[in-house]
């Protein structure tokens, strides 16, 4: 059958059926925006858009849905690339570390204070009321900014003996409360450690406070300690890490002070495996036991061999902070600040600025 005259059957193709309307309910001719170049006028388009001549990598000046808000910042940085980026090119740990680390490192940044919590609830020993707590932590946390520090690292010191696996989910609350105390009162990064060694619930703590990085005491490997066979698992904290927050970096213990290998090994193998295998973004080389220094010839041994930051993690204190800074990118610094230089007394300003004087004349 024939279209009457004037129109166009509705299963007709090409510009003229498209001019004409063809296939339209109304039967009426289309109509254009206005302003809008006639369809013959506009340059033709591709017939497949969905395909791109090459692909594109997200660079610093693009946005990156990928990152929580608070990775935004970091754009600033002109070597900044998307972690899953670097990770699939595979780039070395230095390139992760230098994004993960830079609010610990830029623009000065060598002097990590630690902030011994006391007992928290549930510990063996007895604990204070949490608002003391909390008034005590924000003090301890201005005293080590208005010295000098350059960030604050949060660890449950007085819950000893510690638990060997996770902890219990009343410390990880309180701990999170203590974190935010210390934040809101310092304006500084802040990194988390819990004791002995959970750090599925220090990234937990990291996230719910917007801490900057956190430390781990065994990341991989097996340590004998007094709580027993520690094992790390660098796997799961690395996909939690994935899933949580990709801005959280991760300092992790090589030769852990307070614990012994299974045989001995070369420090300096452990510091790469640590590295290369297990991804952390800093390592820390410690002495035998708080407040002990780190062998000077470990320490050596390791920068050569790595290439991500390494620091000073325990035994610091005035007298040796300069010479440590010429070994280490940084130290880790809590016994040497409290009263009488013993762990868990009350922080002192003197010795936090007489430090930090120390440490700057160094750099």
């Amino acid at each position: 059958m024939r279209p009457p005259p004037g129109r166009t059957p509705s299963h007709a193709h090409g510009p003229a059926a498209r001019s004409s309307g063809a296939g339209r309910r109304s039967g009426r001719p289309h109509r254009r925006r206005p302003g809008r170049p006639a369809p013959s006028d506009r340059p033709a388009r591709p017939r497949d858009r969905r395909r791109s001549p090459e692909p594109r990598a997200f660079c610093a000046s693009e946005p990156t849905p990928f990152l929580p808000l608070s990775a935004v910042a970091c754009r600033e940085h002109t070597g900044f690339r998307s972690p899953r980026g670097a990770l699939a090119r595979g780039d070395l740990p230095s390139r992760r570390a230098a994004w993960y680390l830079r609010p610990v490192f830029d623009p000065r940044g060598k002097l990590i204070g630690v902030l011994h919590l006391p007992p928290l609830p549930g510990a063996p020993r007895p604990w204070p009321p949490m608002p003391v707590l909390l008034e005590a932590v924000a003090r301890d946390a201005r005293l080590l900014a208005e010295g000098g520090i350059d960030a604050v690292l949060v660890e449950n010191f007085g819950d000893a003996p510690f638990e060997k696996g996770p902890v219990a989910p009343h410390t990880v609350a309180c701990m999170t409360a203590c974190v935010l105390a210390a934040r809101q009162a310092c304006g500084l990064p802040v990194g988390v450690n819990v004791l002995r060694n959970d750090a599925a619930a220090a990234l937990g703590i990291a996230v719910a406070a917007s801490a900057e990085f956190i430390r781990v005491n065994v990341h991989v490997g097996v340590r004998v300690t007094d709580q027993g066979l520690i094992e790390g698992a660098a796997d799961r904290s690395l996909r939690l890490r994935a899933a949580l927050a990709w801005t959280v970096a991760i300092l992790a213990d090589v030769d852990v002070k307070h614990s012994g290998p299974l045989s001995p090994r070369p420090i300096d193998d452990e510091a790469v495996e640590t590295a290369e295998r297990g991804l952390a973004d800093g390592l820390i080389i410690t002495g035998p036991s708080t407040g002990a220094p780190m062998d000077r010839a470990a320490a050596l041994a390791v920068k050569r061999r790595v290439r991500c930051p390494v620091l000073a993690g325990s035994g610091v204190t005035t007298e040796t902070v300069a010479a440590t800074l010429g070994l280490v990118d940084g130290v880790i610094v809590g016994s040497d600040l409290c009263a009488g230089g013993q762990a868990g007394a009350p922080l002192e300003r003197g010795r936090i600025e007489a430090f930090v004087r120390a440490a700057r004349g160094a750099s």
